[in-house]
């Protein structure tokens, strides 16, 4: 019940009528502030009217804005200060949140994500007239992102720090108050998707092998030619999970044992540098890549490809491009599900998500279809059966018998 306001919720009474009331839960209202009010009770069971909406969102809006107003005077988010404030801007909000008691708490990990968005959000809003943080809600802030083409990731991440920033303006005194009223997010919808070909894999393994950097290229070539996660990949040992040419371990997802024989001339690159325990894929630094790192560095060495600007490779596709390889190389769900690990059903799932749009599939079954005709073109078996089928429909059929008499 967000949008009748803050902490607004609702009760069914015995009738079907409906009794609104808004309640401040105990660790963040003030001491000596009431814990709930009733905001409306309907006379008869029914649907809301506007006249009723709008009396709801008044009443909740008044007790809210009298609830900050003693939270702020019970416990300041930020300490006091002295003299007059500087010019209001964004990067004083930041400022001011980096101070904040809450901000103190974090860890150092935390810290350092907050303060990587707030400089973003700084370089973002600060400076223009339209953005300005003394007016500005929250809601607004969020359509501006749209129109801007920011994903719905980042609005729905920028949009817990936003809610930050303008409650402590509203205590620091900057603009009146702060009704973080929650907006009902849409996600974007998916857009294309770039599924990786083979010419895709050569371009790949190139520009790594430009750079000297062997061991991604292989990577990526284990990847394709297995379909397995990177996840399990990049931890992959010589001995423990590679001997004589296969793999064999335990997927870190569904437990899955997991048996595959690799491809004659990725075997001999791999036996080439064989150390025994050691890590087959490790990171430029001789460690376990994470798998952020790893995206980081696929873009990194892949951002000069030519014909990949409007529509870059993802790592994370690659496995479902191997996938749906099989599948155009006539493999069943089950024999795609012994190698990638998957369950039948997800991997009838992600066939039914691609393939359906696979023109290279299309392609293959047109010439399918047209090899087919010519063999039954030239059977005469095959052809004397077909023209008796046709004749035999172009015959007159005979009449039904009609509803029989009953005796007397």
């Amino acid at each position: 019940m967000s949008r009748f306001g803050p902490y607004t919720q609702h009760r069914t009474r015995k009738d079907g009528s409906y009794v609104f009331f808004q309640h401040f839960h105990a660790n963040l209202r003030p001491k000596g502030f009431p814990a709930g009010f009733q905001i409306h009770e309907q006379d008869e069971p029914g649907p809301l009217t506007n006249e009723e909406r709008e009396l709801i969102l008044e009443r909740a809006m008044v007790n809210y804005d009298e609830f900050c107003e003693a939270r702020k005077v019970a416990n300041p988010m930020t300490p006091p200060r002295e003299g007059p404030l500087p010019e209001n801007s964004w990067k004083l909000l930041a400022d001011l949140a980096k101070d904040s008691f809450w901000f103190d708490g974090l860890s150092v990990h935390s810290k350092r994500l907050y303060a990587l968005q707030y400089d973003k959000i700084v370089a973002a809003f600060d400076g223009k007239p339209e953005l300005d943080p003394t007016v500005i809600s929250q809601s607004q802030i969020e359509q501006w992102l749209r129109r801007r083409g920011y994903s719905s990731h980042v609005v729905i991440t920028w949009g817990v720090i936003f809610n930050q920033l303008l409650r402590i303006a509203a205590n620091e005194g900057i603009r009146p108050n702060h009704r973080p009223i929650r907006m009902q997010v849409r996600r974007a919808p998916p857009g294309p998707i770039r599924i990786w070909e083979q010419s895709d894999v050569d371009a790949v393994i190139k520009a790594f092998e430009d750079k000297g950097d062997m061991i991604t290229s292989e990577l990526v070539q284990t990847a394709w030619a297995t379909g397995q996660r990177l996840g399990d990949i990049r931890q992959l040992r010589y001995d423990k999970n590679y001997q004589d040419g296969c793999l064999h371990f335990l997927t870190n997802k569904t437990a899955a044992r997991i048996m595959l024989t690799l491809p004659d001339a990725l075997r001999q690159r791999l036996d080439q540098r064989y150390r025994p325990g050691q890590l087959m894929f490790p990171s430029p630094r001789g460690r376990t890549f994470t798998i952020s790192h790893l995206s980081e560095y696929f873009r990194g060495s892949t951002k000069h490809l030519a014909g990949y600007d409007d529509l870059p490779l993802k790592l994370r596709t690659l496995r479902h491009s191997a996938i749906l390889n099989f599948a155009r190389a006539g493999c069943t769900i089950p024999m795609i599900a012994s190698v990638t690990g998957h369950s039948l059903v997800t991997v009838h799932k992600i066939l039914g998500h691609y393939l359906p749009r696979d023109p290279i599939l299309a392609a293959q079954a047109q010439a399918m279809r047209a090899e087919a005709d010519n063999v039954f073109a030239l059977n005469p078996v095959i052809e004397g059966y077909a023209r008796t089928l046709i004749d035999g429909r172009a015959l007159p059929q005979k009449p039904t018998a009609g509803p029989q008499r009953r005796s007397a």
